[in-house]
């Protein structure tokens, strides 16, 4: 496969993502975990649900091809600003507008 058609994956998250790309040499692993896939990296603390759909439009601007897999890694930041049942609604709401 060439790069060009290999799968593309993002993984965004806040924190825990962040650290786990650090760390990646550690476990003998390169950016892309090993895998014949393409791994766009997206982590940072603090990072809450409200910063996931403005973030997936940035990505989408800079990188212009849609991932073929995403790994989103977020909620725990956002624990306890928001009534469960609004953070629920929001995260549906999220996901249905994402083509």
């Amino acid at each position: 496969m060439t790069d060009c058609s290999l799968p593309r994956v993002w993984i965004i998250g806040s924190s825990l993502i962040a650290r786990l790309r650090a760390h990646l040499g550690a476990f003998g692993l390169d950016q892309n975990l090993g895998l014949d896939c393409q791994i766009t990296w997206a982590g940072r603390g603090g990072r809450r649900w409200e910063h996931l759909m403005p973030l997936l439009r940035s990505k989408r601007a800079d990188i212009r091809d849609d991932p073929d897999v995403m790994v989103i890694h977020l909620g725990g930041n956002s624990i306890g600003r928001h009534p469960p049942s609004l953070e629920l609604a929001g995260s549906d709401r999220d996901y249905r507008i994402w083509p």
